[in-house]
Protein backbone atom coordinates (compact mmCIF):
# COMPACT_ATOMS: atom_id res chain seq x y z
CA UNK A 1 0.00 0.00 0.00
CA UNK A 2 3.01 2.48 0.65
CA UNK A 3 4.25 1.81 -3.08
CA UNK A 4 1.03 2.17 -4.56
CA UNK A 5 0.04 5.64 -2.35
CA UNK A 6 -0.74 8.25 -4.98
CA UNK A 7 -2.21 5.95 -7.40
CA UNK A 8 -3.93 2.80 -7.66
CA UNK A 9 -4.07 -0.80 -5.69
CA UNK A 10 -5.79 -3.68 -6.77
CA UNK A 11 -6.96 -6.73 -4.53
CA UNK A 12 -7.89 -10.13 -5.37
CA UNK A 13 -11.30 -9.74 -2.41
CA UNK A 14 -11.38 -13.80 -2.00
CA UNK A 15 -7.12 -13.70 -0.86
CA UNK A 16 -7.96 -10.10 1.04
CA UNK A 17 -10.68 -12.34 2.98
CA UNK A 18 -9.06 -14.97 3.45
CA UNK A 19 -6.64 -13.26 6.06
CA UNK A 20 -9.40 -11.12 8.15
CA UNK A 21 -6.53 -8.99 9.86
CA UNK A 22 -5.26 -7.69 6.19
CA UNK A 23 -8.92 -6.95 5.22
CA UNK A 24 -9.84 -4.83 8.74
CA UNK A 25 -6.24 -3.08 8.72
CA UNK A 26 -7.32 -2.05 5.00
CA UNK A 27 -10.28 -0.49 5.76
CA UNK A 28 -9.10 1.20 9.19
CA UNK A 29 -6.20 2.89 6.66
CA UNK A 30 -8.88 4.01 4.74
CA UNK A 31 -11.38 5.23 6.65
CA UNK A 32 -8.27 7.36 9.02
CA UNK A 33 -6.44 7.93 5.73
CA UNK A 34 -3.27 6.91 7.25
CA UNK A 35 -1.07 3.93 7.17
CA UNK A 36 0.63 2.23 10.29
CA UNK A 37 3.13 -0.25 10.83
CA UNK A 38 1.51 -2.77 13.40
CA UNK A 39 2.45 -5.91 15.03
CA UNK A 40 0.14 -8.24 14.05
CA UNK A 41 1.03 -10.46 17.07
CA UNK A 42 0.67 -7.43 19.52
CA UNK A 43 -2.91 -7.39 18.01
CA UNK A 44 -4.01 -11.11 19.26
CA UNK A 45 -2.10 -10.73 22.42
CA UNK A 46 -3.80 -10.45 25.78
CA UNK A 47 -0.36 -8.28 26.89
CA UNK A 48 0.14 -4.87 26.73
CA UNK A 49 3.79 -4.79 24.40
CA UNK A 50 5.75 -1.19 24.60
CA UNK A 51 7.52 -0.81 22.12
CA UNK A 52 8.96 2.04 19.70
CA UNK A 53 6.18 2.97 16.98
CA UNK A 54 6.88 4.81 13.52
CA UNK A 55 4.80 7.60 12.71
CA UNK A 56 1.79 7.22 10.67
CA UNK A 57 2.10 7.61 7.03
CA UNK A 58 -0.94 9.62 4.92
CA UNK A 59 -2.44 7.77 2.47
CA UNK A 60 -3.94 9.02 -0.99
CA UNK A 61 -5.02 5.72 -2.41
CA UNK A 62 -7.90 4.14 -4.34
CA UNK A 63 -8.39 0.62 -3.86
CA UNK A 64 -10.11 -1.73 -6.77
CA UNK A 65 -11.44 -5.35 -5.42
CA UNK A 66 -11.98 -7.86 -7.58
CA UNK A 67 -14.59 -10.66 -6.99
CA UNK A 68 -17.70 -12.45 -7.61
CA UNK A 69 -21.40 -11.63 -7.26
CA UNK A 70 -21.39 -13.78 -4.00
CA UNK A 71 -18.78 -12.24 -2.31
CA UNK A 72 -20.09 -8.62 -3.10
CA UNK A 73 -23.44 -9.36 -2.03
CA UNK A 74 -21.97 -11.52 1.07
CA UNK A 75 -20.17 -8.15 1.91
CA UNK A 76 -23.01 -5.83 1.38
CA UNK A 77 -24.92 -7.90 3.81
CA UNK A 78 -22.77 -8.43 6.58
CA UNK A 79 -20.23 -5.74 6.74
CA UNK A 80 -21.49 -1.97 7.33
CA UNK A 81 -18.24 -0.40 6.09
CA UNK A 82 -17.81 -2.15 2.88
CA UNK A 83 -20.86 0.06 1.17
CA UNK A 84 -19.40 2.95 2.48
CA UNK A 85 -15.83 2.27 1.83
CA UNK A 86 -16.31 1.05 -1.50
CA UNK A 87 -18.95 2.82 -3.28
CA UNK A 88 -18.40 1.93 -6.97
CA UNK A 89 -19.66 -0.93 -8.18
CA UNK A 90 -19.13 -2.47 -11.81
CA UNK A 91 -19.99 -5.38 -13.30
CA UNK A 92 -17.53 -6.67 -16.18
CA UNK A 93 -19.56 -8.52 -19.21
CA UNK A 94 -18.88 -12.01 -19.94
CA UNK A 95 -18.95 -11.52 -23.98
CA UNK A 96 -18.50 -8.31 -26.93
CA UNK A 97 -19.92 -7.73 -29.83
CA UNK A 98 -17.65 -9.06 -32.58
CA UNK A 99 -16.71 -5.40 -34.46
CA UNK A 100 -13.37 -4.44 -35.62
CA UNK A 101 -12.34 -2.62 -32.30
CA UNK A 102 -13.12 -5.53 -30.00
CA UNK A 103 -11.30 -7.81 -32.08
CA UNK A 104 -8.56 -5.33 -32.43
CA UNK A 105 -8.78 -5.91 -28.49
CA UNK A 106 -8.71 -9.26 -28.09
CA UNK A 107 -5.52 -9.39 -31.05
CA UNK A 108 -3.82 -7.05 -28.32
CA UNK A 109 -4.19 -9.27 -25.67
CA UNK A 110 -3.22 -11.77 -27.40
CA UNK A 111 -0.06 -10.64 -28.46
CA UNK A 112 0.48 -9.06 -24.57
CA UNK A 113 0.17 -12.61 -23.47
CA UNK A 114 2.73 -14.15 -26.21
CA UNK A 115 5.39 -11.72 -25.77
CA UNK A 116 4.83 -12.33 -21.82
CA UNK A 117 5.18 -15.12 -21.74
CA UNK A 118 8.22 -15.57 -25.00
CA UNK A 119 5.73 -17.75 -27.38
CA UNK A 120 5.59 -17.45 -30.88
CA UNK A 121 3.01 -15.13 -32.22
CA UNK A 122 -0.49 -16.07 -33.59
CA UNK A 123 -0.62 -15.74 -37.45
CA UNK A 124 -3.92 -14.16 -39.41
CA UNK A 125 -5.67 -18.00 -39.43
CA UNK A 126 -4.97 -18.63 -35.61
CA UNK A 127 -6.12 -15.31 -34.71
CA UNK A 128 -9.25 -16.38 -37.27
CA UNK A 129 -9.59 -19.87 -35.36
CA UNK A 130 -9.43 -18.35 -32.00
CA UNK A 131 -12.48 -16.00 -32.65
CA UNK A 132 -14.06 -18.58 -33.69
CA UNK A 133 -13.59 -20.60 -30.50
CA UNK A 134 -14.34 -17.24 -28.25
CA UNK A 135 -17.64 -17.04 -30.14
CA UNK A 136 -18.12 -20.53 -29.84
CA UNK A 137 -17.70 -19.68 -25.57
CA UNK A 138 -19.87 -16.65 -26.11
CA UNK A 139 -22.66 -18.86 -27.49
CA UNK A 140 -23.22 -16.25 -30.28
CA UNK A 141 -22.22 -15.93 -33.81
CA UNK A 142 -22.05 -12.09 -33.10
CA UNK A 143 -20.32 -11.75 -30.19
CA UNK A 144 -16.86 -13.02 -28.25
CA UNK A 145 -16.17 -14.22 -25.18
CA UNK A 146 -14.40 -12.10 -22.64
CA UNK A 147 -12.99 -14.82 -20.09
CA UNK A 148 -9.41 -13.82 -21.27
CA UNK A 149 -7.98 -17.11 -19.23
CA UNK A 150 -9.89 -19.19 -21.11
CA UNK A 151 -8.85 -18.23 -24.57
CA UNK A 152 -5.24 -17.17 -22.84
CA UNK A 153 -4.95 -21.34 -21.95
CA UNK A 154 -5.77 -22.40 -25.58
CA UNK A 155 -3.09 -19.97 -26.75
CA UNK A 156 -0.28 -21.22 -24.63
CA UNK A 157 -0.96 -24.86 -25.72
CA UNK A 158 -1.42 -24.37 -29.28
CA UNK A 159 1.88 -22.26 -29.22
CA UNK A 160 3.51 -25.42 -27.29
CA UNK A 161 2.39 -27.88 -30.08
CA UNK A 162 4.25 -25.07 -32.74
CA UNK A 163 7.53 -24.86 -30.67
CA UNK A 164 7.04 -28.65 -30.92
CA UNK A 165 6.55 -28.44 -34.95
CA UNK A 166 9.66 -25.96 -34.83
CA UNK A 167 6.54 -23.70 -36.72
CA UNK A 168 7.73 -19.59 -36.04
CA UNK A 169 4.07 -18.67 -35.71
CA UNK A 170 0.70 -20.12 -34.31
CA UNK A 171 -1.65 -20.72 -37.03
CA UNK A 172 -5.26 -22.23 -37.36
CA UNK A 173 -3.64 -25.81 -37.20
CA UNK A 174 -2.19 -25.45 -33.86
CA UNK A 175 -5.29 -24.14 -32.46
CA UNK A 176 -7.00 -26.95 -33.36
CA UNK A 177 -4.57 -29.19 -32.08
CA UNK A 178 -4.68 -27.64 -29.11
CA UNK A 179 -9.09 -27.58 -28.84
CA UNK A 180 -8.86 -31.32 -29.61
CA UNK A 181 -6.05 -32.40 -27.11
CA UNK A 182 -8.32 -30.31 -24.53
CA UNK A 183 -11.73 -32.54 -25.01
CA UNK A 184 -9.62 -35.74 -25.28
CA UNK A 185 -8.93 -35.36 -21.75
CA UNK A 186 -12.02 -34.29 -20.40
CA UNK A 187 -13.84 -36.51 -22.54
CA UNK A 188 -14.13 -39.12 -19.94
CA UNK A 189 -18.16 -39.02 -19.36
CA UNK A 190 -18.95 -38.44 -22.81
CA UNK A 191 -17.19 -41.55 -23.85
CA UNK A 192 -18.93 -43.23 -21.19
CA UNK A 193 -22.19 -42.17 -21.91
CA UNK A 194 -21.55 -43.53 -26.30
CA UNK A 195 -20.86 -46.52 -24.79
CA UNK A 196 -23.71 -47.27 -22.52
CA UNK A 197 -25.61 -46.43 -25.56
CA UNK A 198 -23.72 -49.11 -27.46
CA UNK A 199 -23.92 -51.58 -25.01
CA UNK A 200 -27.83 -51.02 -24.78
CA UNK A 201 -27.67 -50.71 -21.26
CA UNK A 202 -28.96 -47.10 -21.94
CA UNK A 203 -31.65 -47.23 -24.77
CA UNK A 204 -31.69 -44.96 -27.30
CA UNK A 205 -33.44 -46.26 -30.39
CA UNK A 206 -32.26 -44.60 -33.70
CA UNK A 207 -34.21 -46.30 -36.06
CA UNK A 208 -38.19 -46.89 -36.56
CA UNK A 209 -40.61 -45.37 -34.23
CA UNK A 210 -42.64 -46.09 -31.01
CA UNK A 211 -45.77 -44.84 -30.26
CA UNK A 212 -45.00 -41.84 -27.58
CA UNK A 213 -41.26 -41.94 -27.49
CA UNK A 214 -39.07 -39.89 -29.41
CA UNK A 215 -35.44 -39.08 -28.78
CA UNK A 216 -34.14 -35.36 -27.94
CA UNK A 217 -30.93 -33.80 -27.54
CA UNK A 218 -29.66 -32.54 -23.97
CA UNK A 219 -26.38 -30.66 -23.76
CA UNK A 220 -24.44 -31.56 -20.40
CA UNK A 221 -21.57 -29.74 -18.53
CA UNK A 222 -18.94 -30.99 -16.29
CA UNK A 223 -16.24 -28.59 -15.73
CA UNK A 224 -15.63 -26.13 -18.41
CA UNK A 225 -16.44 -29.29 -20.78
CA UNK A 226 -20.04 -29.40 -23.01
CA UNK A 227 -20.76 -31.65 -25.10
CA UNK A 228 -24.21 -33.40 -26.71
CA UNK A 229 -26.04 -36.03 -26.19
CA UNK A 230 -29.14 -38.39 -27.10
CA UNK A 231 -32.09 -38.59 -24.82
CA UNK A 232 -35.02 -40.36 -24.52
CA UNK A 233 -38.04 -38.35 -24.37
CA UNK A 234 -42.03 -40.17 -23.54
CA UNK A 235 -45.09 -39.70 -22.63
CA UNK A 236 -48.15 -41.63 -20.74
CA UNK A 237 -51.62 -41.20 -21.47
CA UNK A 238 -54.81 -42.32 -19.84
CA UNK A 239 -58.67 -42.05 -20.44
CA UNK A 240 -59.88 -39.52 -17.69
CA UNK A 241 -63.30 -37.83 -17.50
CA UNK A 242 -65.00 -35.67 -19.69
CA UNK A 243 -63.97 -32.06 -20.12
CA UNK A 244 -61.45 -29.80 -18.46
CA UNK A 245 -60.46 -30.20 -14.52
CA UNK A 246 -59.68 -27.58 -12.28
CA UNK A 247 -57.37 -29.04 -9.85
CA UNK A 248 -58.04 -26.61 -7.48
CA UNK A 249 -62.10 -27.04 -7.25
CA UNK A 250 -60.74 -30.69 -7.04
CA UNK A 251 -59.37 -29.98 -3.86
CA UNK A 252 -61.90 -27.91 -2.36
CA UNK A 253 -59.13 -24.78 -2.08
CA UNK A 254 -60.34 -23.02 -5.57
CA UNK A 255 -62.11 -19.12 -4.97
CA UNK A 256 -64.79 -17.99 -7.05
CA UNK A 257 -62.84 -15.82 -8.66
CA UNK A 258 -60.60 -18.67 -9.80
CA UNK A 259 -63.26 -20.93 -10.83
CA UNK A 260 -65.17 -18.20 -12.49
CA UNK A 261 -62.15 -17.50 -14.69
CA UNK A 262 -61.61 -21.21 -15.34
CA UNK A 263 -65.42 -22.01 -16.65
CA UNK A 264 -64.39 -18.83 -19.26
CA UNK A 265 -61.47 -20.61 -20.19
CA UNK A 266 -63.52 -23.98 -20.22
CA UNK A 267 -66.08 -22.11 -22.57
CA UNK A 268 -63.73 -20.56 -24.92
CA UNK A 269 -61.42 -23.58 -25.43
CA UNK A 270 -64.70 -25.80 -26.19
Amino acid sequence: MQRANGGYIIFQAKDLLANGICYEALKKALRVKELSIENAAEQRSSMALISLKPEPIPLNLKVILIGNASIYQTLLAMDSDFKKLFKIKVEFEDDALINNENLQKLSQIVHGFCQHEDLPHLDRSGMARLVEYASKLAGSHSKVSTRFDSLTQVVGEAATWAKIAKSKTVTAKFIDKALEERIERVKKYDSKYLEMIKQNSLLINTSGFEVGELNGLTVMTIGDYTFGKPAKITVNTYTGKNGIINIEREVEISGPSHSKGVLILTRILR
